[in-house]
């Protein structure tokens, strides 16, 4: 009787250290999603919950990378940083690329500035040369007719001058009544000048 109740003690104790065993050799909830224990503190610290970490690790996203929250940093939700890393961006590529989006934009619109500058410039500067050469034909091409008329006026009479002038003392050429052309052309180029300004400024 002895016997067979020391043997059943000793096979209940068996069963119990080989189930106490098998309880602590059993896997660990970070073993199971293939993770470090200090990452799975980082989940518990940061309140993930198991669903969650799931979609963290079928999206390829490492604990430590998610913890740090790098959408915040990139003023971007969390959803779109998650889409972009499942596409195969690593958060460098995402940085950069939302980076060059920002300041791309602006570098185009600086450009198109630049360029529209230039433009300009370059139709201005035949044209500044036109007002001063021919006095009063910009004006009267925008519209300032009879402004345009009077400088047109005072350069021909200028020319007129001369000629008679010329004719009158048997010279080949009188240049003293074309100094009231002088005063003509840069009151032509400057009327000019202020009229593109004050366009500009509207």
């Amino acid at each position: 009787m002895k016997k067979s109740n020391t043997l059943a003690f000793g096979l209940l104790l068996c069963c119990f250290i080989t189930v106490a065993a098998n309880g602590q050799d059993g896997p660990k909830p970070w073993e199971k999603y293939g993770i470090s224990q200090s990452e799975w503190k980082m989940i518990k610290d940061s309140n993930i919950s198991i669903e969650k970490l799931e979609v963290i690790l079928s999206s390829g996203i490492g604990i430590n990378e998610y913890c740090q929250k790098p959408w915040e940093k990139l003023n971007i939700n969390e959803k779109d940083w998650m889409d972009k890393r499942r596409s195969g961006m690593s958060s460098y590529d995402i940085e950069l690329n939302i980076q060059s989006d920002r300041t791309g934009f602006k570098k185009d619109n600086k450009g198109i500035r630049t360029l529209e500058t230039t433009i300009d410039v370059n139709r201005q500067v035949p044209d500044m040369l036109k007002s001063f050469f021919l006095p009063g034909y910009q004006q009267q091409r925008i519209g300032q007719k009879t402004r345009g008329r009077i400088m047109s006026g005072l350069a021909i009479c200028a020319f007129a001058g001369s000629f008679v002038w010329s004719v009158a003392d048997g010279e080949l050429f009188q240049p003293t009544p074309l100094l009231l052309l002088i005063p003509d052309m840069f009151w032509s180029l400057l009327d000019y000048k202020n009229t593109l300004k004050k366009k500009e400024s509207e």
